[in-house]
């Protein structure tokens, strides 16, 4: 069969359709009695959920079509020349599930290939960052037992986790999944990419709602099913803005930054299967939500307009639900005093002054280097300025910039106030206790760089001038992340449809008592 190429429209958007599947299978392994198991309180167990299916294989309970299907080359499944692709395709759909904690606790064997080099393929970093942007950094104090776990459905009644169940649950949903790839066509050049999505997000979703993603309390409420939707949802919108805008992969946490494009006159299958533009989040009569990168951006909202007519663009995400934002902004993720033994708010504000302060000192170190590299250039340029306009030119510019550093260096807090607040000479003799720090309030399993962090801690400080803020935002408040936002709009759905039932026909509520 002749191979199609990338610029094909049509080949660019089966290939997301495909990827995004792949990335709503990554945590498969968490529909397991042996992943909660392992996130048990006082039990200290390997975590296998990457490597669920090679031991389900092993088992023999994995049918055929769909061993077949996970274990192809991605551009083989589509059947598009590699060359012409803008990253690597030559892995398999299941590394997305094997691989995206790294190849440590490979069981394949023998191993792949691709063991240790699958890591840095640009599909596998894109997933790993966007797989982070669920995590609530609960304390690990707050771990749940073996028996009695629970979904936390914020002000509704709290769910129990059917242990015993969860593997059969996730046997039977191979089978149906092999069921949907044959019906589908797969191993035909006829292979129906958008049939097969709409029946994997289905026979996902049930089993899927009935456990975690994250066990630990203040985290549970957010299923396997919101934690996967909001994972492949991030990772669908990122590559439509790749290959429609040419926006670059974010390479870290910090820069996964997005928006919502609220929609009155399109349709759910345009946005997810026809453009393979992102996902819809929410949903009603009136209109539809979904993410999307860069929407302060003139050109991607008058390119996403051309495709979906005009909308309207939500930064903030407790804006979606002004009806609950002052009962979203009041939950908690941690109380500062479970943080640590002994520890007060009073010492909490001053730590979060003191990651500020690193940040600032890190910023007016680098400062500090420009300004003497700059003074010694501009001491060269200057011995041409009367021999020469455009060193005359170039004079002016190097002299406004110089001025500016110098005015960043100068402001308050001077360098030297930081290093005395500090009490340290470099920003490298303090590094060791802001990372301490991270791996004190955020989740051990994600250990962040101390230094984004510190960047972030800062931005937010220079938004609101208050350390009490940054110390609610960052450590105290449970943050609207994707997942968040997409379970309790589910919770609020079921709780408006439930409502409705209960009223008589001629006496429902109208629009104006649904979720704006």
């Amino acid at each position: 069969m002749e191979k199609s190429s990338s610029s094909d429209s049509r080949t660019v958007r089966n290939l997301i359709l495909l990827l995004e599947s792949g990335t709503f299978l990554h945590d498969i392994g968490k529909l397991s009695r042996y992943f909660i198991t392992s996130k048990a309180k006082d039990i200290k167990g390997l975590d296998f959920h990457g490597q669920i299916l090679y031991i389900d294989f092993s088992l023999k309970r994995i049918p055929e079509t769909l061993w077949k299907f996970l274990n192809v080359e991605v551009y083989e499944l589509l059947q598009i020349d590699p060359q012409t692709l803008p990253f690597e395709t030559d892995f398999y759909l299941i590394h997305m599930i094997c691989a995206h904690h790294g190849c440590n606790r490979c069981l394949r064997n023998p191993p792949c290939n691709l063991k240790d080099k699958i890591e840095d393929y640009k599909i596998m970093e894109l997933l790993k960052t966007l797989d982070h942007m669920d995590a609530s950094n609960p304390l690990d104090s707050r771990k749940q037992g073996y028996k009695e776990v629970f979904i936390d459905r914020f002000f509704e009644m709290k769910e129990r986790v059917e242990i015993e169940k969860l593997d059969s649950l996730r046997i039977e949903l191979y089978n149906k999944l092999n069921s949907a790839l044959i019906e589908a066509g797969f191993g035909s050049k006829n292979f129906d990419i958008i049939s097969f999505r709409r029946k994997l997000f289905e026979y996902l979703k049930e089993p899927f709602l009935k456990t975690l993603s994250e066990t630990r309390l203040f985290a549970n409420d957010i299923t396997l099913f919101d934690h996967s939707l909001a994972t492949s949802t991030l990772f669908k919108m990122y590559l439509s803005a790749y290959f429609r805008f040419g926006m670059p992969f974010p390479k870290n946490f910090s820069e996964v930054k997005y928006s919502f494009a609220k929609c009155y006159s399109t349709s759910k299958a345009l946005i997810e299967e026809d453009f393979a533009l992102s996902n819809v989040i929410i949903a009603n009569n009136d209109f539809i939500v979904f993410p999307y990168p860069g929407l302060s951006n003139k050109k991607i909202r008058k390119g996403l307009k051309e495709l979906i007519n005009d909308f309207e663009v939500i930064r903030d995400p407790y804006d979606l639900f002004p009806k609950y934002k002052e009962y979203l902004l009041s939950l908690k993720v941690k109380n500062v005093e479970d943080i640590k033994e002994d520890y007060t708010y009073s010492k909490a504000i001053r730590d979060v002054k003191k990651v500020i302060y690193f940040a600032l000192l890190k910023e007016k170190e680098e400062l500090s280097k420009k300004l003497k590299s700059f003074t010694r250039h501009i001491r060269n340029v200057s011995n041409g300025v009367l021999k020469d306009r455009i060193n005359f030119i170039k004079f002016l510019k190097k002299l406004v910039e110089l001025k500016r550093l110098k005015k960043h260096l100068d402001a308050k807090p001077t360098i030297e106030e930081i290093r005395k607040f500090l009490k340290v000479h470099s920003s490298k003799e303090i590094e060791p206790q802001i990372e301490e720090y991270f791996d004190l309030i955020t989740s051990p399993i994600r250990p962040p760089s101390p230094i984004e962090m510190s960047k972030m801690f800062l931005r937010y400080y220079r938004k609101t001038h208050s350390y009490k803020k940054v110390l609610n935002h960052f450590v105290i408040t449970r943050p609207m992340t994707l997942g968040r936002i997409i379970a309790f709009n589910r919770i609020i759905q079921a709780k408006q449809t439930e409502t409705l039932k209960n009223y008589p026909a001629s006496n429902r509520p109208f629009e104006k008592d649904k979720l704006s």
